[in-house]
């Protein structure tokens, strides 16, 4: 809930307020961790998904597009990721730091 200008909430809009709580998906995850206009999360299966603001590529995706929904970022598996203002890192499973934005 909150701000949802970017996409952010992930709920598939970009409405700009969300002032209660919205199921984002029934898949099972494991973390989650905020940014400052996207989001990060880690699934069950050790994927990892964002979506928001894709400004300077912080997403990850390859693109420069905003994600209002999970978009699952390469098929590498992760056991941590940490958004920044304007970057995301991210640990894989084979405790290799990787950073981009």
């Amino acid at each position: 809930w909150g701000n949802n200008a970017s996409g952010q909430l992930g709920d598939g809009t970009f409405s700009p307020n969300r002032p209660s709580p919205v199921k984002i998906s029934e898949a099972s995850w494991k973390t989650v961790k905020a940014g400052w206009e996207h989001t990060c999360a880690i699934r069950s299966d050790d994927s990892l998904w964002c979506w928001g603001s894709n400004n300077a590529g912080r997403l990850g995706d390859g693109t420069g597009i905003d994600r209002p929904n999970p978009t699952k970022i390469g098929s590498e598996t992760w056991k941590s990721v940490a958004p920044g203002r304007g970057h995301t890192c991210g640990i894989q499973t084979d405790n290799s730091l990787w950073c981009w934005g």
